[in-house]
């Protein structure tokens, strides 16, 4: 919060850059749902239209008392009834039924695509040449995965070595690992993981449940093990589960045992293949 508002001062007290958004004249602005400020902004330079962007669905969570006290804040400072368009990162054909409006537009998927996967990089096809199916763990780009705590690392790991048959590719940012690897995992700073996806061999993709990550595992055909940890994530996560295409796991009980048996349910699941 202290960031954001520093950024806010920092733009509203910037004359050289609110005199150029006078001068551009635009037509259109898109701002996104998490700041209101960019509206303000829309207001000064006279920008007749903008449209809203959500890097989430809509939402289902209310808080009645919190929406009763800023009633008229909320109709009087953000004008949404004044919105051309709603782009909302999610899609109808998987999200939960929901009343919605002529202004909101679904767009979730957009820009993921498989057809025209890239080759892999040459150390990621050498992984999947000698495996009889492959595993993508990722946990975004937002959560750093090497500050997961240290019991979580030694369950994945110890859960990870009971199927040699199989290798897992971990996006993992330190190198406190290195040591401590068994022969089937491998892991690197980055993942191709869109074209990690696409491949027959991925059987799973162990998750935290960001909607990206979801749509992308959707998308390919692709299983999920979830471990949501905040914002919309646990959401993401019951949503996949109720459409039987993931196994959630608990933060506060990730042990081997727990790793394991949501391995063996999707690694072994016809349905899920």
């Amino acid at each position: 919060m202290f960031v954001e508002t520093r950024l806010i001062s920092e733009v509203v007290e910037n004359k050289e850059f609110l005199n150029w958004l006078l001068l551009q004249k635009f037509d259109l602005a898109f701002t996104h749902i998490f700041d209101v400020c960019p509206i303000g902004l829309v207001h000064y330079a006279k920008i007749p239209s903008w449209i809203w962007l959500s890097s989430t669905d809509d939402g289902e969570q209310r808080s009645d008392e919190f929406r009763g006290k800023s009633e008229e804040f909320r109709w009087t400072y953000v004008d949404y009834r004044f919105l051309e368009k709603v782009m909302v990162n999610s899609n109808e054909l998987y999200e939960a039924p929901r009343p919605t409006l002529s202004k909101i537009v679904n767009i979730g998927g957009v820009g993921i695509g498989f057809k025209d996967a890239n080759p892999l990089p040459d150390e990621f096809q050498r992984i999947i040449d000698v495996c009889v199916g492959l595993v993508v763990f990722s946990f975004g780009s937002v959560t750093p995965s090497y500050k997961m705590p240290l019991a979580w690392k030694k369950a994945f790991l110890a859960a990870f070595k009971n199927y040699p048959e199989h290798h897992f590719v971990m996006k993992y940012e330190g190198t406190d690992l290195q040591d401590h690897l068994p022969s089937n995992v491998h892991v690197f700073k980055w993942l191709p993981q869109a074209n990690l996806l696409a491949h027959p061999k991925t059987k799973a993709l162990i998750s935290h449940g960001g909607y990206n990550s979801l749509q992308e595992a959707i998308i390919a055909g692709v299983p999920l093990i979830t471990i949501p940890l905040f914002g919309d994530q646990p959401k993401n996560a019951k949503l996949a589960e109720k459409h039987r295409i993931a196994v959630n796991l608990r933060k506060d009980n990730l042990t081997v045992d727990a790793v394991v048996k949501a391995l063996e349910k999707l690694l072994s699941d016809r349905r899920l293949d």
